[in-house]
């Protein structure tokens, strides 16, 4: 409990970090889903599987690609790019490494940063003429 500096303190809970932050986009069609959060809340197993190191410097960038009901759908033609960076410096790109399961397509991402600190995500999505980006900041604490 933090408390405030006033005549009648009363205590105040602080709210904990956000397991994760996300954000969605409709490209064509597709609707390009990123989420950030840390290795850490990746299963063991899951981690292993994908070649993802859980260590508590190392964010996990989710981008699923679905349908607008939510099911799978075909990517053709979908250029999706990531980049991140410890602001405030300058985002650089990140390798996406593409899974399927079922049909259903994601691309995982990880970023390094050492906390405390806040990173920047930028991912663009391109389909034909259609184009989005989606910009997530994820806050590293100690």
């Amino acid at each position: 409990l933090l408390c405030a500096c006033r005549r009648n303190p009363e205590p105040v809970v602080a709210a904990p970090a956000p397991a994760y932050q996300d954000s969605r986009s409709d490209v064509d069609g597709i609707m390009v889903d990123a989420r950030v959060m840390p290795a850490t809340n990746l299963g063991a197993g899951i981690a292993k599987r994908h070649g993802i190191e859980r260590a508590d410097d190392v964010q996990l960038l989710l981008v699923t690609l679905r349908d607008r009901s939510g099911d799978a759908i075909a990517t053709d033609g979908l250029v999706v790019t990531a980049a991140a960076s410890l602001l405030p410096d300058p985002p650089k790109p990140v390798a996406l490494k593409r899974i399927e399961t079922g049909g259903m397509v994601d691309l995982i991402a990880t970023y390094r940063a050492p906390p405390p600190g806040l990173v920047g995500w930028q991912i663009d999505a391109r389909r034909g003429a259609a184009h989005s980006t989606i910009g997530l900041t994820y806050a590293l604490s100690k």
